[in-house]
């Protein structure tokens, strides 16, 4: 009776982890470098083509690579903080937000 009471605890513990971590976030970085590598280039562009137009989509464009960021971090602290799992891939995001901050911050069309 006690080895049915112990067995019946731990699958009860098994499935609620298992509950747990499905709703972990996937932290695809793959995705994540292509489409604000793909925004960054569409800002690159946009300054070229600005000057011709005279119009420009910079600040949508900011906008966007900004917010795909900062939600981003929220994913990362989701599947960090509230579920403690995958600390080495959010370690390597963290890295790639900062990099991206970086790149933005040197890129001559942030200025006016």
């Amino acid at each position: 009776m006690v080895i049915l009471t112990s067995f019946h605890q731990v699958v009860t513990a098994a499935t609620q982890l298992q509950r747990k971590h499905k709703q972990v976030p996937k932290l695809d970085l793959r995705v994540k470098r292509r489409q604000i590598a793909d925004l960054i280039v569409d800002l690159a562009r946009d300054a070229k083509t600005s000057l011709i137009k005279e119009r420009s989509n910079r600040d949508e464009l900011l906008s966007e690579i900004f917010h795909g960021l900062v939600s981003w971090l929220h994913v990362i602290w989701t599947v960090v903080y509230e579920h403690n799992v995958q600390f080495a891939a959010a370690h390597t995001c963290l890295i790639f937000v900062a990099d991206a901050l970086v790149q933005l911050s040197e890129t001559s069309t942030l200025g006016g």
